[in-house]
């Protein structure tokens, strides 16, 4: 009989100085999250002095005025304090946000998971994004005026954009506003920083990309190229055997929600809405179609997955056969789809011959679990609720107001000229209220459109494209805007940015066909693979706007933050592959990124990240890894 080995017990201690490394560090964390804290709690105070430039939506609101309940929003602010003060606590207490429950209020979107940690990357509570506009600032009703825009611009088609009046009037406007985040400090406060005008035209309307704009500050924007939407928006996706045409139910024409006082104010109470309301295709494939106007774009972006675009866009390279980045360790050309069959269209040949590209180091080897199709599919996907703890640590202490909020405080102070609670509007801030014609546009014409079967008097309250109006969690930043700087970051990490992409379409005008996109700048060689995935971030973001949830500098900010987030993660994986590597893409802002072996580096400089070894950091705090990356725009 043989005998039973028993496993024989190290007795070998800890080394001095290893001891030494991890009582710094938790001192270090320690320290860290404390200060953390202190930043999050002082914003929370400084919340609770001026309500009404706040989130207070699911709280009470004065009838006549739309003033929230004094001690519900104190309530409010003192529960969020006390979660930040010791959030392992939270659980062992009564934590209500509203002091008083009823079933027929919607709840709280998830106010504690931004107060959670992580183990694939830097906890929520060390991320950072700048303060919003302030509620008395021109930047702030600069970003109103392009919201009431999307909204009078709902309905029309993205096809028929060059040759409108009204699309034409819209970038006049715009393009005297300081609606853009200024470039050279996009970290900083906007009221010291202040927000950049720029030149708009019907073909960078509502765009994003300010942040990589052109050299000359006149030429405008960078996504300016191409069709408005991505073309990962509009291509067939194929999924396994499945080829699925992106064909879509989509909202009905005309119909816009909250566009009188009385609804207004049942659905900030946190009364329920059918959100399933006037949807056209839910029943009937005949009648879906391909998105074509604001309202489809606004429609997609109520239902969708938070990262469904971006593993789309993933089987839509995957399965074109586009190269993956050149760094790939297994090649640029290297089957990414694991099956030992080429997948790549007859356009890409003349690429993969290109000298420039490099050899692979592993010639006779493909990747599939690291550096392969699995991998990319999996993280595209993975990084999505590390954005999202990120982005809600922000929304639940900034508690930035939503923009249907601060159009009821512009018609109370602009249409009817009431004071608004606590303070009024700036002089300069009114004059650009009073003078914009997108206000004068919607209050002239208010009896026109169709609300909920009736005709609401004239007012500036901004006509939304859902029932219930924005969800049930402050603005900033935007959950969608973050899930996409982070998940097209892990896109552009995996292939190759500079290709072309092939065969560019886009919809006509009834969104009943794809046609070939014939444009001027079709053979410009700017349509590529980092424009069409920085334009897919910016449709799925914006297309939050145009529903009219959300601010462009909500879109903005959380790009850049998603962004930072998926830098986290994969700057931590580098450091467990046994495989030699380099990959190097390019930021939102379009400057360089490069990854490899533990070490990052930004626009040729390499980061003060800690040292990894073998995915653990080592002498640093998690806060130290998100003031590193803060740089990178």
């Amino acid at each position: 009989m043989s005998k039973k080995k028993t496993a024989r017990k190290s007795t070998q201690k800890p080394k001095a100085s290893t001891k030494r490394k991890t009582k710094t560090t938790q001192r270090k964390t320690a320290t860290a999250a404390k200060d953390c804290r202190s930043v999050f709690g002082a914003r929370l105070t400084v919340a609770a002095e001026s309500p009404t430039a706040r989130f207070s939506k699911g709280l009470d609101h004065d009838p006549t005025t739309g003033e929230v309940n004094a001690s519900q929003f104190q309530n409010l602010v003192d529960q969020l304090k006390k979660l930040n003060a010791d959030p392992g606590q939270a659980a062992k207490r009564k934590f209500q946000l509203r002091n008083k429950t009823c079933d027929s209020l919607r709840r709280f979107v998830n106010p504690q998971s931004g107060w959670s940690l992580d183990t694939e990357v830097t906890d929520p509570c060390c991320y950072e994004i700048p303060a919003p506009p302030d509620l008395n600032s021109q930047e702030e009703a600069a970003e109103m005026i392009e919201l009431y825009w999307m909204a009078i611009l709902r309905d029309v088609p993205f096809a028929q954009w060059d040759d409108h009046p009204m699309v034409a009037a819209a970038a006049g406007e715009i393009s005297t506003l300081p609606l853009f985040v200024n470039r050279d400090d996009p970290n900083g406060d906007p009221t010291t920083s202040g927000f950049e005008t720029l030149s708009v035209t019907s073909k960078s309307l509502f765009r994003g990309g300010e942040l990589a704009r052109f050299a000359d500050k006149n030429a405008g924007i960078s996504e300016n190229v191409g069709p408005y939407l991505s073309q990962f928006l509009l291509h067939e996706i194929p999924y396994g055997t499945l080829r699925i045409p992106q064909r879509c139910i989509h909202a009905a024409a005309g119909v816009d929600y909250m566009t009188d006082w009385s609804e207004w104010l049942h659905v900030q109470d946190g009364e329920r809405r059918n959100p399933n309301q006037n949807l056209v295709g839910q029943h009937d494939p005949s009648q879906r179609r391909y998105l074509s106007t604001m309202r489809d774009l606004a429609t997609y972006v109520h239902y969708d997955a938070l990262y469904e675009a971006y593993l789309n866009a993933a089987l839509i390279l995957l399965g074109g056969g586009y190269p993956s980045n050149p760094g790939n360790p297994y090649g640029p050309g290297c089957s990414v789809m694991g099956t030992g069959q080429d997948q790549r269209p007859h356009e890409h040949e003349e690429y993969l011959k290109s000298a420039n590209r490099g050899a692979p180091k592993y010639p006779d080897q493909d990747g599939f679990g690291t550096f392969g199709g699995p991998q990319v599919l999996s993280q595209v996907t993975e990084v999505a609720t590390r954005a999202l703890k990120a982005v809600w640590r922000q929304k639940w202490t900034h508690l930035r107001l939503r923009p249907e909020a601060y159009a009821a405080l512009v018609h109370r102070s602009i249409v009817d000229e009431v004071p608004v609670p606590y303070e009024d509007f700036d002089i300069e801030v009114e004059r650009i209220l009073r003078a914009s014609s997108a206000l004068d546009r919607l209050t002239s014409s208010r009896g026109k459109r169709r609300g909920r079967g009736h005709r609401p008097e004239p007012n500036a309250l901004l006509p939304m494209a859902y029932p219930e109006g924005s969800p049930t969690h402050p603005s900033y930043g935007a959950g969608h805007a973050t899930v996409a700087g982070a998940c097209v970051t892990v896109l552009k990490s995996f292939f190759d940015g500079s290709v072309q992409f092939i065969g560019p379409v886009e919809s006509t005008a009834d969104g009943g066909h794809l046609v070939p996109y014939q444009g001027m700048d079709a053979h410009s060689g700017k349509m590529t693979v980092e424009l069409e995935l920085n334009k897919l971030a910016a449709n799925i973001a914006t297309g939050r706007n145009m529903a009219g949830v959300h601010w462009r500098s909500d879109y903005t900010q959380s790009v850049l933050l998603g962004q930072r987030v998926a830098i986290d993660m994969l700057y931590r994986k580098s450091a467990t592959y046994t495989e030699e590597y380099c990959i190097e893409f390019n930021s939102f802002g379009g400057k360089p990124i490069e990854i490899h072996s533990g070490q990052v580096k930004f626009a040729g400089k390499k980061l003060n990240l800690p040292e990894l070894k073998r995915g653990r950091c080592l002498e640093a705090s998690e806060c130290d890894i998100a003031k590193a990356l803060s740089t990178v725009v």
